[in-house]
């Protein structure tokens, strides 16, 4: 165990570089954090050892000081201000969306992971909502708005799919069948060229078998007007 009395104001990054142990503890005496130098966005603090695992024994009640005052330093800014400033910067340079709110997710996800860190080190439960962080982001999505959010993106992307398939199988039958276009596109122009085609046709017939039952008619009168006559006679 490393005990850091009250009069440490500060730890500098890799202040645990080359520590080989099972773990380190660190018990903190004081409520105010110490504060974390000699780190840039470039290179934000680090406590040196990846190997070691490191736990901490803080005060009472001073845990959550203890992360909100060190999870800056760790991702690189002095505050939240400067990370949000920052990060807004570089998004409008690359000409992407910079509104307050893909701000702030970013700096969510920056954030969570470190925030773990840190609980892990104090013995905290883990979180995994964004809106749980030690730091309280304003412009942050309603859980349920990023849901539907989601559910209508997947929405969108089976009606592209059922769309793609219904015209997959359309080239297909007519990759299957290539005259079934052309043979179409024949019945619809002779329609329109003759479109009471049918109708003459059956008027045609219709007069040719009224005249042979007329003419039908007519033998019989004859052959009736020749049987009578010979009676006479």
């Amino acid at each position: 165990m490393v005990l850091i009395p009250d009069m440490i104001s500060g730890i500098f990054t890799n202040a645990f570089d080359g520590v080989e142990s099972d773990s380190l503890m660190l018990y903190f005496m004081s409520e105010t954090p110490p504060a974390l130098k000699g780190w840039s966005e470039e290179h934000p603090f680090v406590f040196g050892t990846t190997s070691t695992p490191i736990y901490m024994m803080l005060p009472d009640g001073s845990e959550e000081t203890y992360i909100q005052s060190w999870i800056f330093p760790m991702a690189g800014y002095e505050d939240l201000a400067a990370m949000r400033e920052s990060i807004k910067a570089k998004l409008a340079e690359a000409g992407e969306d910079d509104s307050d709110q893909v701000v702030d997710i970013e700096v969510a996800n920056r954030l969570l992971p470190l925030e773990n860190q840190l609980r892990a080190m104090i013995g905290m439960e883990q979180i995994t909502d964004p809106k749980d962080l030690s730091v309280t982001l304003d412009n942050l999505p309603d859980s349920e708005e990023a849901e539907t959010d989601e559910e209508l993106s997947g929405s969108e992307e089976e009606t592209k799919e059922t769309d793609g398939v219904q015209e997959d199988r359309k080239k297909e039958e007519t990759e299957e069948d290539p005259d079934t276009e052309q043979k179409t596109e024949d019945s619809s122009k002779e329609e329109k060229q003759n479109p009471t085609g049918g109708s003459a046709e059956k008027d045609a017939l219709t007069s040719e078998g009224t005249e042979n039952k007329k003419e039908n008619q007519e033998n019989t009168d004859t052959a009736g007007n020749g049987s009578g006559e010979e009676t006479q006679e």
